[in-house]
């Protein structure tokens, strides 16, 4: 869909931008509603874009899933990184860093990489079940 500055941004920008707000969607479709629910349908209504948008840069669900999973370590590693950042010198820098590590375990961005992990444990096109070994 066509932003108030669309002419002035060059096409590539404003593809990237699309891009983001269809993984973002999807991302908090997985929080909100779970992998079963996450539907190329409800991904469009949550990101507002066209159909065509959409379907333009993710032509099937399985694509937009396993790019969700790259933006989701992006995100994940980002938000990680600037907290670190954040932390307080010494003594308190190591229980601060076990909060940290803890909130990185319980956030949403967890939730989400939890229900793609749990997802591709059993979906036969990504090849994880039939590929495990051992115990």
């Amino acid at each position: 869909m066509a932003t108030a500055d669309a002419p002035n941004v060059p096409l590539q920008q404003r593809a990237l931008r699309t891009r983001a707000k269809i993984l973002d969607a999807t991302v908090e479709s997985l929080v909100d509603d779970g992998y079963t629910a996450t539907t190329t349908a409800r991904v469009q209504e949550l990101a507002g874009v066209s159909r065509g948008a959409l379907i333009h840069h993710f032509p099937s669900k399985q694509e937009l899933l396993m790019d969700a999973v790259a933006h989701l370590a992006v995100r994940r590693g980002r938000w990680f990184t600037e907290q670190a950042a954040r932390l307080e010198s010494p003594p308190d820098r190591c229980a601060a860093g076990m909060g940290l590590l803890w909130s990185t375990l319980s956030g949403p961005l967890f939730a989400a990489a939890t229900e793609l992990c749990a997802a591709a444990r059993t979906d036969g096109t990504s090849g994880v079940a039939a590929s495990r070994r051992g115990p």
